[in-house]
């Protein structure tokens, strides 16, 4: 039986889309180029892999949660912590909602500056810095929900302060989930949880 004979490009495409003769190329340009297409091609079907994986535990672990529900007439909703018998590994299924306000939140924003004015003269300046600072956007323009939902734990009776949380209430809406899982082991119960690594960036390895 022969051998496999390794391929030998005879040229490469640049990244302009010409093709240059292999023989005119430093030879360590050419074993870089056949580097990183091997490393690449791996990654992919390694990824395509993982991708498949992950779609198989969510299919399971939903399964399983829709049939605990289902034993008492309800549907699934929220986190869930599953452990084996041992309690040495664990995976833990968590639900993320996506929130956004509408433009009701600008005139939330109106109502509170409305009651800081009218109470400049007694105003607490670290309440005041505070409530301002929740209504910050990043770099998107995105406010910080925690932020904006911290105001509500102030007890202000004054009406201009309510209608603006009640408006605030009014102005989120969910659009959308985004599902989590994560792995942890311990040798025994009486040990710390361990993460299993699955982001190739993050994982340990002796070099």
């Amino acid at each position: 039986m022969k051998e496999k004979k390794e391929k030998k490009e005879k040229s490469l495409i640049d990244e302009n889309g010409n093709s240059i003769p292999v023989k005119f190329l430093d030879a360590l340009v050419v074993e870089r180029h056949k580097l990183v297409e091997e490393i690449i091609d791996k990654v992919l079907k390694e990824e395509e892999r993982l991708k498949a994986f992950k779609q198989q535990c969510f299919k399971k672990i939903e399964a399983y949660l829709a049939k605990t529900a289902g034993r008492y007439g309800e549907s699934w909703q929220g986190n869930a912590s599953l452990y084996n018998f041992s309690k040495t590994k664990q995976v833990a299924f968590k639900i993320h909602k996506v929130l956004t306000f509408d433009e009701r939140l600008n005139v939330a924003k109106r109502k509170i500056d409305e009651y800081l004015k009218s109470k400049t003269e007694n105003a607490d300046d670290d309440l005041k810095m505070l409530v301002l600072k929740a209504f910050d956007v990043d770099k998107k323009g995105n406010v910080d929900f925690k932020q904006i939902f911290s105001l509500k734990q102030y007890k202000i009776n004054n009406p201009l302060w309510q209608e603006a949380m009640s408006i605030i209430d009014d102005a989120v809406s969910v659009v959308g989930s985004k599902e989590y899982m994560t792995f942890s082991v311990r040798p025994n119960p009486k040990n710390d949880w361990d993460s299993v690594i699955l982001n190739f960036s993050a994982l340990k390895v002796d070099l």
